[in-house]
């Protein structure tokens, strides 16, 4: 195309060369002469070359824009088929990473389900497990009480007998010795006063082992009993509010021993002064509170599994239903609270009275008073 474009700038340069020459030869020699030289046809052969050449141009301008507009049709086409190709690889892709995503969504659903069904299992196990472990927690206390009723009925019962007679013919020989034998009548005597002591430790005994009280006159008489005795035995000012209240012996065991062990924690290790017990019921359950003013707990030792007395009191609260609180802080003292439900009143009529041993009822008797009074021998009487 540039030779085209060469060719046809010459012979435009002639044509203007030859209109020129006309013009010349017509200001010259006249219109005659220069119609001579255009009738010699020069002029029309120059301009049907150019035609000529720009037609070959404009041949060639058209075949080049043909052939780009191809070449712009392929390069689209072959770009169509790009994008089309890049698309689909695209979407397998997302596809791949669909389907990788949702196994792997799947896996740690499953892996999920897993751990929650394993979790549920494990908690399941735990709770068997705990609750086994309560049964035979409350099944040991009550083997407990019950071996404790046993021992306190074998004492009462042979080991009084034996003191009771001991005590009768000791007195009885004291009393035929003391004008013969007065030395061996002040012996006797020391034994008399001796045989006393062991009847009030027996005496003792069996009201640690099982109070007669709480069988015989109820909880209020027997924590009343309780609480001034350790009072009195520690040097502690005590404040009393027991309702007078008739409950299951279930319950009454339960919270006179949680009263004796919080009484045995404050005269052993809380330091106080001053303690306060309140028993309080209505129909719907029986609260007690033993609060003193003592050093109180070290940190933690409340939720401790190595604090037995807690974890003992706390078992018989949960094995009654109840609930079992207990709070300190540093130089304030501690508070016990429990809460136990009754059961209704014709359930509560069914329970049988707690037994002292082999599942005999305890001897009732009126006071400790009155359990002094039944070894207590009259040495005057008995030497009558």
């Amino acid at each position: 195309m540039i030779e085209h474009a060469g060719q046809l700038n010459v012979l435009i340069g002639r044509k203007l060369n030859e209109l020129e020459s006309t013009l010349a030869l017509n200001e010259r020699s006249g219109r005659d002469a220069a119609f001579q030289l255009i009738a010699t046809g020069l002029g029309q052969r120059l301009m049907d070359d150019i035609r000529s050449q720009a037609q070959s141009i404009l041949n060639e301008l058209r075949e080049s824009s043909q052939r780009g507009g191809r070449r712009w049709a392929q390069d689209i086409e072959f770009g169509r088929v790009g994008m089309l190709t890049m698309t689909a690889f695209t979407i397998a892709l997302l596809f791949v990473v669909w389907a990788l995503a949702r196994r792997e969504i799947s896996a740690r659903e499953a892996k999920r389900r897993t751990l929650v069904e394993e979790q549920r299992r494990l908690e399941q196990e735990v709770a068997t497990r705990t609750e086994e472990l309560s049964e035979l927690s409350t099944y040991l206390q009550t083997v407990r009480e019950e071996e404790k009723s046993r021992l306190a009925r074998d004492i009462h019962d042979e080991l009084g007998g034996i003191l009771v007679g001991a005590k009768m013919d000791v007195a009885w020989a004291a009393q035929r010795c003391k004008a013969a034998l007065p030395e061996v009548a002040e012996k006797l005597a020391r034994a008399v006063v001796v045989l006393d002591e062991g009847v009030e430790l027996k005496r003792r005994i069996i009201e640690e082992l099982r109070p007669t009280l709480l069988d015989n006159l109820g909880i209020s008489s027997a924590l009343d009993w309780q609480v001034r005795q350790a009072s009195e035995r520690a040097g502690l000012h005590c404040e009393l509010n027991l309702a007078d209240l008739d409950l299951p012996p279930s319950v009454s065991i339960a919270i006179y021993r949680i009263v004796q062990e919080a009484m045995t924690n404050i005269t052993k290790y809380a330091s106080a002064r001053n303690v306060d017990v309140e028993l309080l019921g209505d129909e719907d359950g029986v609260s007690l509170i033993v609060h003193d003013d003592g050093a109180g707990l070290p940190a933690g030792v409340e939720n401790s599994r190595l604090s037995h007395g807690i974890v003992g009191m706390r078992q018989r609260v949960r094995a009654l239903n109840g609930t079992f609180k207990i709070s300190s802080r540093p130089g304030s003292g501690t508070t016990i609270e429990v809460f136990i439900p009754l059961p209704a009143p014709d359930a509560r009529a069914s329970e049988p009275a707690a037994p002292i041993g082999d599942g005999e009822p305890a001897p009732r008797s009126t006071a400790p008073a009155a359990a002094r009074a039944e070894n207590t021998v009259d040495v005057n009487q008995v030497a009558r």
